[in-house]
């Protein structure tokens, strides 16, 4: 048989074999922030481009149609926190806040997150139904009660975790995470630390670990049997997830090591661009000096910016021959100059593909970082919550970012940066060169998680990937107890040798003045 009829052959086996395999699969993005649930979007809709039946629960759909792909709407979920957050200095006030309270306060706000979305009546209908599903796919971390989903529909869970794998997701899977060269991502550290920060850096992780144990899952727990009474601890419940998608690379986060149910898929989402609407292509095409793109992502909003860092982007801005495309919620800004252009929204990793792009003003967050690394499009960091120092700063270290400080910003100090980066060959140099580290992949990172996702489905939740390590308490990963026992055995061998010095020392003592008692005995006779 020619080696063409062959390939033809084997591929519409292989459409026949996925065609009649499709699995039911629920998605779940229980998370208040919209780049949290960005990943999920083309994962979904490729699975169900592959025959599969979907069910990709959201609160910010996207609006697909695809004849067995079915988008539920988390509307009851998403709305107290926007009206909370509505007139809030929201992200911004953390930066008057030490590490320690900062992270209290996300376990304690994912806390508030994972009991509020469980409550959604669109979710509760699908939990009280009597769908089947072959696999959950869930874009959650330090949300462990949702795990009492797997346990209701039998089904084994994928998590994403949108950070990377960090503190909050590595005990699921028994991720290894040494304190000496693993920073913290709430640390702004290197994974080559100092003595000082790699004692910072453990201490911390400590901390962390006990908060976990005496606070956080208690309340998660608590949470886990109000909505699934008949469900089992939650460090039982762990072990029913399968598989980690870390949205990280090698470019994107220190090198670490990782267990084999740990997949890194960076860049999952950032595909073939689409064509830009008609308006913003010419738009895009008719700058002769090029664009520069400006955004702070989905989590600051308009109003938390002050009036002076504010005026300070406007200044800058009216300085330029770039024309300047500004991501701003609102639909005007007094004094802005005619090559600025706000919109609302705009589809971020299409403009960051056009060829135009000449840099990219960032808060640092990891799905917009991933995205111009991918793209190939320099940096002006301006880190404000959680992961994104880090981000900036490895960023910064591979040389194609430059940092400002969001509470000293002034006018000077954005237009020296925007001209350093235009003006510097270095940054154009060294982002083409991680763009095609990232780039450089046997497959792409969405081809690789539907695999995975497949994988799990086939070999029935993939338990033979799951490092011992995940199911082990804390003491005995840490080998305290071993530590313990050897300390226990010096310390008994180190007193046998101490009683037996001591007594013969008493021994030879008590001879030696007997012997003298004797020889004076003898002199005196």
């Amino acid at each position: 048989m020619p080696c063409s009829m062959r390939l033809l052959l084997f591929t519409l086996i292989a459409h026949f074999i996925t065609f009649n395999n499709a699995a039911n699969i629920l998605a779940l993005f229980p998370m208040v922030t919209k780049s949290h649930s960005m990943i999920g979007y083309d994962l979904c809709e490729t699975l169900a481009k592959r025959g599969h039946n979907v069910t990709h629960v959201s609160a910010f759909p996207r609006g697909t149609k695809l004849q067995n792909y079915h988008e539920v709407d988390l509307i009851d979920f998403v709305n107290p926190f926007q009206a909370t957050q509505n007139g809030s200095n929201g992200i911004l006030t953390t930066f008057n806040k030490n590490v320690v309270t900062h992270t209290n306060e996300v376990f304690d706000f994912l806390t508030e997150v994972t009991d509020t979305v469980l409550k959604d009546r669109h979710l509760q209908k699908i939990l009280h139904s009597k769908q089947k599903f072959d696999v959950i796919i869930m874009g959650a971390f330090a949300q462990e009660a949702l795990l009492g989903i797997g346990h209701h529909f039998n089904a084994p869970i994928i998590i994403t975790s949108p950070p990377g794998m960090c503190t909050y997701v590595d005990d699921l899977v028994g991720n290894p995470a040494p304190f000496s060269y693993v920073p913290n991502i709430m640390l702004n550290y290197s994974d080559r630390m100092t003595f000082f920060q790699r004692l910072v850096n453990s201490l911390f992780g400590f901390y962390i670990n006990i908060y976990k144990q005496v606070v956080h899952y208690p309340a998660q727990n608590k949470i886990l049997h109000k909505y699934f009474p008949s469900a089992p601890d939650l460090h039982e419940l762990t072990k029913n997830v399968a598989i980690i998608f870390s949205n990280s690379h090698e470019t994107t986060l220190y090198p670490r090591p990782f267990v084999p149910n740990v997949v890194q898929v960076a860049g999952l989402h950032v595909v073939q661009p689409k064509p830009l609407p008609t308006e913003l292509q010419m738009l895009m095409e008719n700058a002769p000096y090029g664009i520069i793109y400006f955004s702070l992502g989905s989590n600051i909003r308009s109003q938390e910016m002050p009036v002076e860092i504010k005026k300070s982007f406007i200044g800058a801005f009216s300085k330029l021959k770039q024309k300047v495309l500004w991501k701003w919620d609102e639909s005007t800004i007094e004094g802005l100059s005619d090559n600025v252009h706000l919109g609302k929204w705009y589809p971020q990793t299409d403009i960051l593909a056009h060829p135009n792009v000449r840099l990219f003003i960032t808060h640092g967050g990891r799905l917009s970082t991933i995205e111009a690394l991918v793209r190939g499009v320099p940096l002006i960091g301006i880190p404000m919550f959680a992961d994104q120092f880090i981000n900036m700063n490895i960023a910064n270290k591979h040389g194609y970012c430059l940092m400002l400080d969001y509470q000293n910003i002034t006018e000077e100090t954005i237009s020296n940066a925007i001209n350093e980066v235009l003006s510097t060959k270095k940054y154009f140099e060294n982002v083409k060169r991680h763009s095609n580290i990232i780039n450089d992949q046997l497959v792409h990172p969405l081809d690789k998680a539907v695999y995975w996702v497949e994988y799990v489905i086939r070999h029935k939740g993939a338990p033979h990937l799951r490092s011992a390590g995940a199911d082990i308490p804390l003491y005995q990963y840490l080998l305290l107890d071993v530590i313990g026992f050897i300390l226990l055995i010096l310390l008994l061998i180190f007193s046998i040798i101490y009683f037996i010095v001591k007594n013969v020392r008493q021994y030879f003592k008590h001879f030696l003045k007997a012997k003298h008692t004797n020889i004076r005995k003898r002199k005196t006779e």
